[in-house]
């Protein structure tokens, strides 16, 4: 058996390994693409047929629009302490998101909150949304500290 035969046989055989993890990243709330797999027919066309990995993970991120202006830690308005989200809406998110990302009024800053910072946050009870006429709610809010802002800039 020739050492491509040999390659083919093992890239067969690790369709088992990556269907086994999709499945368990799924059961874990996960959703995931399995990329599709081509084969060449000889050595001579593998380039032709290398994949782009064997799974992606979409992984959640929040996003809120404020009608708070901001442009960095500085001036935002309310100093050490950033809202995150209603404490009930985090809690019975599945999957957690990744991150949240807040765009400014303006639309010119982002403010993004990676959520691996989690057990530094507290509670803010019975908070107020002034968007609203009678609803009151727990929010988390963390240090300031630990949001990253910049300006919203695209590439070209």
């Amino acid at each position: 058996m020739s050492d491509f035969d040999k390659f083919i046989n093992h890239l067969d055989a690790s369709h088992d390994a990556v269907w086994m993890v999709a499945r368990w990243l799924v059961s874990h709330g996960t959703q995931v693409t399995v990329n599709t797999t081509s084969k060449a027919k000889n050595r001579a066309e593998c380039r032709d047929h290398m994949d782009n990995g064997d799974l992606y993970i979409n992984q959640r991120v929040e996003v809120k629009g404020l009608s708070t202006e901001f442009t960095c830690a500085e001036d935002w308005p309310y100093k050490d302490w950033f809202m995150v989200v209603a404490k009930y809406k985090y809690d019975i998110s599945n999957p957690k998101p990744i991150m949240f990302v807040y765009l400014n009024k303006a639309r010119t800053h982002l403010a993004i909150l990676k959520t691996d910072t989690y057990d530094q946050w507290r509670v803010r009870y019975n908070v107020k949304d002034r968007r609203y006429d009678n609803v009151v709610q727990d929010f988390y809010e963390c240090p300031t500290k630990l949001v990253k802002f910049m300006p919203l800039e695209f590439k070209v």
